[in-house]
């Protein structure tokens, strides 16, 4: 076997040994060790009402960009699966006709209950 042969198989077996140990990196089984998991959960209501508002968007952002989304059912309850890095963000709560509302959250339990009340936009009525 020549120079280049035996160059040439190196080379390969090398490629081959650096993919392995990427795939191993990347697939951790679908859980990452450094991120835990929480939920969120409470009503969005009408700040002069107090009634449940049904279809707002509810979003849980992190500092470090993680992200979970979903919707108030038909009473404006809400229940958010938080996978993050970090056990603080903030909670975004939006519909049309409705000043947004955002709300800093800290999970220092498994659970947290985040109540939201949403005052109507000018001239929405």
């Amino acid at each position: 076997m020549g120079i280049q042969d035996r160059a040439h198989l190196a080379a390969r077996a090398l490629g081959a040994v650096a993919m392995a140990l990427l795939l191993v990196h990347c697939d951790d089984g679908g859980t990452d060790p450094n991120t835990d998991t929480y939920r969120v959960e409470g009503f969005v209501t009408d700040a002069d009402s107090g009634e449940g508002i049904p279809g707002v968007s509810v979003t849980y952002r992190s500092d470090a960009l993680d992200e979970a989304s979903t919707e108030t059912d038909e009473d404006g309850f809400y229940e958010l699966e938080v996978v993050t890095h970090h056990p603080f963000g903030i909670v975004r709560a939006e519909k049309a006709g409705y000043e947004p509302r955002t709300v800093d959250i800290y999970f220092d339990t498994p659970i947290r209950r985040l109540d939201i009340a949403l005052t109507p936009a000018l001239g929405s009525d």
